[in-house]
């Protein structure tokens, strides 16, 4: 816990008083006071001074059963919901709740199915609902999912969240879970990452709108054969710093391009072809390489001879996720129980959540939308409203969050 005089040292600070002083409050306008220290005339008045109070509440906290939570809050936020996540109890003896004597599994099955059920209809036609689970009851969880959501199960992102393991008795260690993410329709999608600070860096050259890198015009990597677009294998002509597609004409039997302009005296022919002679394809079609000049230019390839660079941005919508993540912010035990015991001095919940597998759960479920409403019916230590706060005062964004428990 805090020292007493580290607490009074840091109230002489902020130049606390009792009682508070005008000066005091001009300064902290962000406090929050609790209105049961008035009397319930004066919240009343306070309350009707508020035009459009909903609009101007980020987060909702709900202090109930979770299923009529649900049902309570449905005439509000029916296809308003962009996105839920949940962590539910596992079902292990580490966390156990009530069930009825030998029934255990039913019994978390049947919980879970009503709160799933119950909360598809307030999802937008686009939302998505993500669930955090361990090994135990993955399997359930995991049918449910493709019950209540009519098989549409976009995605399994596996998370290292305890990087040292947790003994079991079968001989190993678990050090990981899983992320399931379910669409409400065809049109959800998970959504792209922000690129990171090391992405961004890549991106060390400006011209008048803005950053770039310079990137290989050939296309490398998967689908990058000519064989598996042909119409992307044709040859460009380059001299000194000027680039020219020939006129080309399709044809479809033979399936490549037949030039119908050879290149000039000064012009060299330069196709997307590695260095070791593979035939690949460009990034992009003729008609766009000539309509993006400007965006284009002669470099210095590895091996010293020229050929087409062209300008790469940081794209806006982010990077595509991968299937598991492993970096160390993913860490429960350093951003879940840590980061609690510096805002408490004690862990006050059990297996908290690292804050930034939830931040990044949720923008790419949906919070990357910056005005989406955010829920998580199984609130626990209330890392989804930190998530949602975190990410708002990141890119200034009016995101909400509604919060309950079980």
């Amino acid at each position: 816990m805090f020292a007493i005089d580290e607490i009074i040292s840091d109230l002489a600070t902020i130049k606390y008083t009792v009682p508070l002083s005008v000066d005091f409050l001009s300064h902290n306008q962000n406090l929050i006071i609790d209105t049961r220290h008035f009397s319930q005339s004066f919240v009343d008045n306070l309350i009707a001074i508020f035009s459009k109070g909903d609009d101007n509440i980020d987060g909702v906290c709900i202090h109930s059963d979770n299923f009529h939570t649900l049902k309570l809050i449905k005439c509000r936020y029916e296809n308003l919901i962009k996105c839920i996540y949940i962590d539910p109890p596992y079902n292990t003896d580490a966390t156990p709740i009530l069930y009825k004597n030998g029934y255990k599994v039913s019994s978390w099955i049947s919980l879970m199915d009503d709160r799933i059920r119950a909360s598809r209809p307030l999802l937008q036609n686009d939302g998505i609902l993500v669930a955090a689970i361990d090994d135990v009851q993955s399997r359930e969880l995991s049918y449910l999912l493709s019950s209540s959501f009519d098989d549409n199960i976009l995605g399994t992102i596996c998370v290292r969240s305890n990087p040292s393991g947790r003994p079991t008795q079968t001989g190993y260690a678990v050090s990981h879970e899983y992320l399931f993410f379910a669409g409400q329709s065809h049109e959800s999608s998970i959504s792209r990452l922000p690129p990171t600070d090391e992405q961004i860096s890549r991106f060390n050259q400006k011209d008048e709108n803005g950053s770039f890198e310079w990137r290989n015009l050939r296309r490398e990597g998967s689908n990058s054969d000519r064989t598996a677009r042909k119409a992307l294998y044709y040859p460009i002509y380059i001299c000194n710093n000027k680039i020219r597609v020939p006129e080309m004409t399709w044809s479809s039997n033979l399936e490549y391009w037949i030039v119908d302009d050879e290149p000039k005296i000064d012009e060299h022919v330069v196709y997307p072809d590695n260095e070791d002679g593979e035939q690949k394809t460009w990034r992009w079609e003729g008609k766009k390489v000539m309509q993006s000049l400007t965006d284009l230019a002669i470099r210095k390839d590895r091996t010293g001879r020229d050929y087409i660079y062209y300008k790469r941005r940081p794209n806006e919508e982010g990077v595509v996720s991968v299937s598991s993540w492993f970096e160390a912010k993913y860490s429960a035990t350093e951003q879940g129980t840590l980061l609690l015991k510096s805002l408490f001095g004690k862990s006050p919940f059990p297996y908290p959540k690292s804050l930034y597998a939830v931040i990044d759960s949720i923008y790419i479920a949906g919070a990357s939308t910056k005005d989406s409403i955010i829920l998580d019916f199984f609130g626990g230590s209330g890392t989804t409203g930190h998530a949602v706060i975190s990410l708002n005062r990141t890119d200034g964004g009016h995101r909400k969050y509604i919060l309950t428990e079980i």
